[in-house]
């Protein structure tokens, strides 16, 4: 049951990936799933970190309130990790032209990696790390309570009602929201472009763009610093073990 609930979410969200914001009707027509699974679907992947929503008000003053969903960063990792295979270069196109916003060293830069013939790499690399790195989160699914249609839109209301409140907390909170983002977004990035193969595929065409390189710039910066900090450990490490043994020996 819970994996048939996971599928369900995992239809919805790959919707976003061409299309960047859709609203309840869309995912309507384009999904086939019935309107109250769909309210359901998009809270649980609203509360899980996935989607975020605005409210797009029509210019006529009687006209009513649409929601409209988006992904977050999370939300795009977690999509593209589960749409897989499915995933060729021509939806890679339209995926990058959607998030370029979001992700613009990696996706921004799709028509410079294209100009340089390493885009179909690019991909092979996210694939990679999205099949051998990436750990998706584990979706918190509640126990729905019934839903009928007539309870429909009080639903939606008390779903939505704090929107303003949560807008102001929001703006409290960018500073931290930011760093989390700047965290996970870097991660993916360097983890796609400066992984195993990436050094020897993608560092000669880095170069060539300011931005990339000054990425390869602060990522190799921040491993020579792990790796000597680990290198120490290690020699101290060996350094006691080998007291240990020249202890022994001279007893």
């Amino acid at each position: 049951m819970y994996q048939k609930k996971v599928n369900k979410l995992h239809t919805i969200l790959e919707l976003f990936l061409t299309r960047k914001e859709v609203s309840q009707q869309d995912i309507k027509k384009l999904s086939k799933i019935p309107y109250t699974q769909i309210v359901r679907a998009l809270a649980i992947l609203k509360k899980n970190n996935l989607i975020t929503c605005r409210i797009e008000r029509s210019k006529d003053k009687q006209g009513a309130a649409s929601n409209i969903w988006s992904l977050t960063l999370n939300g795009l990792l977690y999509s593209l990790h589960s749409a897989g295979d499915k995933l060729g270069d021509s939806e890679f196109d339209v995926i990058a032209d959607n998030y370029a916003d979001m992700l613009p060293l990696l996706f921004g830069k799709w028509q410079f990696f294209a100009d340089h013939s390493i885009k179909s790499e690019v991909i092979k690399s996210i694939k990679n790390y999205l099949q051998n790195f990436y750990v998706p989160i584990l979706l918190f699914i509640p126990t729905p309570k019934p839903l009928v249609k007539d309870d429909l839109d009080s639903y939606l209301e008390k779903l939505f009602e704090k929107e303003n409140k949560r807008i102001e907390e929001a703006k409290k909170r960018v500073q931290l929201d930011m760093d989390n983002f700047d965290q996970l977004y870097m991660s993916f990035v360097s983890c796609v472009l400066l992984l195993n193969k990436g050094l020897n595929v993608f560092l000669p065409v880095l170069k060539l763009d300011n931005d990339l390189s000054a990425l390869a710039d602060g990522i190799l910066e921040i491993k020579k610093n792990q790796l000597e900090s680990e290198f120490k450990q290690a020699q101290e490490w060996l350094n006691y073990w080998h007291s240990l043994k020249e202890g022994e020996l001279s007893k």
